[in-house]
């Protein structure tokens, strides 16, 4: 699940590696090679955000060596309202996030496959400097919102945060592989 705002649901976030220019470069050309029409509609230095027409899901991520994790956009909530809630702490705003959770049946669509039990976790990614101090927070909002939707609905669920140390709260690649959060 991705929270940014300009997004529309179907678009998709590349999380790039540590050279990022070249992990763009890679990226066009994959899609340009595949005939692939996209149009990019946010680029940082950790991600580019793509509406992608034909797209063969996250599993392409095994041909991109400069891309560590695909995701496709579930919700979009609006950076201003984030800001509100998580930079200056506004509980209106927090309640208004986690409205805006329920409402767009997030849990619905992160959690697809039906089970009695989810592991999952939560990376924040952002564009912006100004939401570094506030992004523990927001990840552990979404994960706590997502762990109580999940136990209203009879599951357990098991939150997978990241070390305190760890800044923004991100997990790597290899720990999603290992726990196997993608196939789960």
């Amino acid at each position: 699940m991705i929270l940014m705002s300009g997004l529309q649901p179907a678009s998709y976030v590349f999380i790039l590696g540590k050279n990022w220019k070249l992990s763009f470069a890679e990226l066009l050309a994959f899609m340009k090679t595949r005939g692939s029409k996209f149009r990019i509609v946010d680029v940082s230095d950790s991600f580019i955000a793509a509406e992608v027409d034909e797209f063969a899901g996250p599993e392409i991520v095994r041909d991109l060596g400069g891309t560590l994790k695909i995701g496709r956009v579930m919700a979009a909530i609006s950076s201003r309202i984030v800001e509100a809630a998580f930079v200056k702490g506004g509980k209106t705003a927090q309640a208004e996030v986690k409205s805006m959770l329920s409402l767009n049946h997030t849990v619905d669509a992160v959690f697809s496959k039906p089970s009695d039990r989810y592991v999952f976790g939560v990376s924040i990614y952002y564009e912006n400097r100004r939401f570094l101090r506030s992004s523990r927070m927001l990840q552990r909002f979404i994960g706590s919102c997502f762990k109580k939707e999940l136990v209203l609905r009879g599951a357990k669920a098991k939150f997978m945060g990241t070390p305190r140390g760890r800044e923004p709260p991100q997990l790597t690649n290899v720990e999603v592989l290992k726990k196997g959060l993608v196939e789960k």
